[in-house]
C-alpha cells in the first residue's frame, strides 16, 4: 500500500488526514508491540522458573541447618575428636604394621610373548675401585609395551646390578 504520493500538490485538509491516518496507525502498531512485550516478558519470567525449577537448589531443609556453614569450627572440633580416638586406640592395641600398597602400574599380561633385552655396564664400570672386578648381585627388570602391527609383545629390559666382594 506504500505509494509515492507527492505532497507539495495535497491541500492542507488531505495533509492532516494523511498525518492522522499515519497517527493511528503508529499508535496501533505501538500497542501490538506492547503487547508482544507483555508477551516476550511473560515467556521470559517462565523459562527463568523453570530453570530454577530444573537447575535450582532442591529443597533439602533439615532441623541443623544453621549449622550446615559452620565448617571451620566442626573441623577443629572433629579433629580433637580424631586426636582424643587415636591417642585411646594406640594405648589399647600393638603397632601393627599396614601392608603398603604396590606403586607403579598393573603388571602387563603374562601371556603376552616377552623379549628379553640385557644392558650391559662397561668393562671399566665393572672394575671396583679396588682392583677386584665386581660381580652380579642382582638386576633391575622394566616391562615395556611394544606394539607392532599385527603383533604385541613385551620388550623386558633388564638393567644388572654388580657390587665388589669386599
Amino acid at each position: 500500500m506504500n505509494v509515492a504520493v507527492d505532497y507539495n500538490k495535497l491541500s492542507t485538509e488531505e495533509l492532516r488526514s494523511l498525518l492522522s491516518e499515519r497517527d493511528r496507525t503508529i499508535a496501533q502498531k505501538n500497542r501490538v508491540v506492547e503487547a508482544k512485550d507483555r508477551i516476550i516478558k511473560a515467556m521470559e519470567e517462565t523459562l527463568r522458573l523453570h530453570k530454577l525449577r530444573r537447575f535450582g537448589a532442591s529443597s533439602e531443609k533439615s532441623a541443623d541447618q544453621h549449622e550446615l556453614f559452620n565448617e571451620a569450627e566442626l573441623a577443629v572440633v572433629a579433629e580433637e575428636g580424631l586426636a582424643q580416638q587415636e591417642a585411646l586406640l594406640e594405648a589399647d592395641k600393638p603397632a601393627v604394621k599396614q601392608p603398603r600398597k604396590t606403586k607403579g602400574r598393573k603388571p602387563l599380561p603374562q601371556h603376552l610373548p616377552r623379549v628379553r633385552i640385557e644392558h650391559e655396564v662397561s668393562e671399566a664400570d665393572k672394575q671396583c675401585d679396588c682392583g677386584c672386578a665386581r660381580v652380579v648381585i642382582g638386576e633391575e627388570t622394566s616391562e615395556q609395551l611394544d606394539i607392532i602391527p599385527a603383533e604385541i609383545r613385551v620388550l623386558v629390559n633388564v638393567r644388572k646390578k654388580y657390587a665388589c666382594k669386599h
